[in-house]
């Protein structure tokens, strides 16, 4: 343009676009499961409109908040990859052993010969750990008040345990 003294000018404009960087941030209560339980994560992160779980396993989920479940026990680290898809910024967050899947197992072993006379009995002893509760059951049916480590069976019969924990794990003997 030429101004009021005729001197020529040019104006240059750029646009410069302001996109925030996301942050990447994640949070489960769920940090001590039993296997095959269904493990919830919050995604708590700030901007980006793209996610990628990695949950430790070979799994991997795109969606905003999933839910998992662990086929095998151990201790899973989580991933969280977060992009802003028009920016193309990202973030990463990892939670090294963030979760720990656990699984109780049942067995009973008898501290006799498991053939007797009537009135005699054998003593059935179930596995033991910290925490563990347990249900006797004669024929698939659960002996009130049978609920200790060991069970002195007078009758014959097949008999099993169910073995649980603090959590809500629970096995059945075979």
């Amino acid at each position: 343009f030429e101004d009021t003294l005729h001197y020529w000018s040019s104006v240059i404009t750029d646009t410069f676009m302001n996109y925030p960087v996301p942050v990447a941030a994640l949070a489960t209560a769920d940090t001590l499961v039993c296997v095959g339980s269904t493990v919830h994560f919050a995604n708590n992160s700030v901007g980006g409109n793209h996610y990628l779980w990695n949950f430790g396993d070979t799994f991997t989920s795109g969606t905003f908040a999933p839910t998992h479940q662990y086929a095998d026990t151990g201790y899973y680290s989580v991933t969280l990859i977060v992009t802003d898809s028009v920016s193309g910024y990202g973030d990463t967050v990892v939670y090294t052993n963030m979760v720990h899947v656990i699984r109780v197992t049942a067995s009973v072993t008898p501290t006799g010969n498991t053939t007797f006379c009537q009135g005699d009995s054998v003593v059935l002893n179930a596995n033991t750990g910290t925490g563990f509760s347990y249900v006797w059951k004669r024929n698939n049916n659960i002996i009130n008040g049978a609920t200790n480590v060991s069970y002195a069976a007078t009758l014959a019969g097949n008999y099993t345990v169910v073995v649980s924990n603090s959590i809500g794990c629970s096995a059945t003997s075979n």
